[in-house]
């Protein structure tokens, strides 16, 4: 009987040590019952527990909305053991005026739910936005072009802000200089496009060789301004050194002059590592130093001045006092260099007229430069005597069979 009554008080202390045992149980609760959905943003919905989870779980949620407008980066919120919180994000989200999405917790064995189980996404159309200028400042060279950018901020969505429509903002251009450079197309505003959040505009300089300042600005804004400025270009313009890096359709060329009977490996069209490199001295003038190549049979150490045009290229439009609007037929057989471009005409003194490896006969030289829009040198050559090169081609000089538009790359 002892043993049974010893055995009867084990048995009790067993089921009131269980029944006091702790519910280690989690609640879970959204952090934010209301989240309002700005415009372009994506949403995060955030869950916490009111204990860290013993071990990993995941407790499910059910969306509900009248439109399937927007995505879910998954379908459960998931604890990491250790964790109390964790989210979803809701991205793609383009819901119509007055339509919300519902969150709801779903209870299960490794999660209660508390009173915040549910949790409601509100769109809310009135964000604000700041536009920000790609360049506090733009200079554009004689004749020459320049992209302006601007982009949109929002105030909720940072740079991930998506215009809710078409965006246009009015610009001005005001100044001493205002009349030397103008928009292409005539455009007088940025044109934000619905779903994005940035637009710019081409700035192009007046076909002169005048010099100036001007500021655009943004209408209504006088904080947001750009200071232009117009600048010629001059042998200070080509400073630093360039490399060779090709002549346009090469092969082209070659076949042209083999067609006519012409040694095309006479041609100088091995200039891999040639370079120009001009520097400027305290008196102001340029000189250009040559590297080595077929094209330092043309090149000497030579004073670098501006000069009329001379020899332009087929249907060349001459637009200023040293610049000319041509495009070289080699030239034109690259994309996007269909259209005429403007080069700046510069004198060589001295260069080797003859273009020649053996013979010299010092002279004036004439070359066209051209800096394009990626920041590269176009040359081409303008004026030689005849060289020992193409002699079934020569009848005076052809500016674009022996001009050999080429392209340098600076050195940084």
């Amino acid at each position: 009987m002892k043993r049974i009554y010893h055995i009867i008080a084990a048995v009790l202390v067993t089921v009131l040590m269980s029944s006091c045992k702790e519910d280690l149980t989690p609640t879970a609760n959204f952090t934010e019952t209301l989240v309002n959905l700005h415009p372009s943003q994506s949403v995060d919905l955030s869950v916490k527990l009111d204990r860290p989870a013993e071990t990993a779980l995941s407790i499910p949620v059910e969306f509900a909305c009248e439109s399937n407008a927007y995505s879910v980066s998954d379908k459960a919120f998931k604890f990491a053991q250790g964790s109390n919180t964790a989210s979803i994000t809701l991205t793609d989200i383009d819901l119509p005026a007055g339509v919300t999405v519902s969150a709801k917790l779903v209870a299960s064995a490794q999660a209660y739910v508390g009173v915040n189980y549910s949790c409601f996404v509100v769109k809310d159309e009135s964000e604000a936005y700041s536009v920000q200028f790609s360049s506090s400042s733009v200079e554009l060279n004689s004749c020459g072009k320049a992209t302006l950018g601007i982009t949109l901020t929002g105030a909720y969505s940072g740079t991930k802000f998506k215009a809710p429509e078409d965006i246009k903002i009015p610009f001005s251009i005001s100044g001493e200089g205002a009349d030397l450079v103008s928009v292409q197309d005539g455009l007088t505003e940025f044109t934000v496009p619905k779903g994005n959040n940035s637009a710019s505009v081409v700035l192009q300089c007046a076909e002169t060789f005048e010099e100036g300042s001007a500021v655009f600005s943004l209408a209504g804004d006088a904080g947001k301004q750009v200071t232009l400025k117009i600048k010629s270009f001059s042998p200070a313009s080509l400073v630093g050194e360039w490399v060779f890096s090709r002549v346009y359709d090469e092969e082209e060329i070659m076949l042209w002059f083999e067609d006519e009977g012409d040694d095309s490996s006479l041609l100088p069209l091995n200039n891999e590592g040639f370079t120009l490199t001009f520097t400027e001295g305290e008196d102001g003038k340029v000189t250009l130093t040559p590297g080595e190549g077929d094209f330092a049979n043309f090149f000497r150490v030579s004073e670098v001045s501006l000069t009329e045009p001379v020899n332009c290229s087929s249907k060349g439009k001459i637009v200023g006092p040293y610049q000319c609007s041509e495009l070289n037929m080699f030239q034109a057989e690259d994309p996007g260099l269909e259209e005429p471009v403007v080069y700046t005409y510069f004198k060589l003194s001295p260069a080797n007229r003859a273009f020649s490896a053996d013979t010299e006969s010092a002279g004036d030289g004439v070359v066209a430069f051209r800096i394009n829009d990626e920041g590269n040198l176009e040359m081409m050559f303008r004026d030689y005597d005849q060289p020992p090169f193409g002699e079934n081609w020569w009848d005076g000089f052809d500016p674009d069979m022996f001009g050999f538009c080429s392209l340098f790359t600076r050195v940084e």
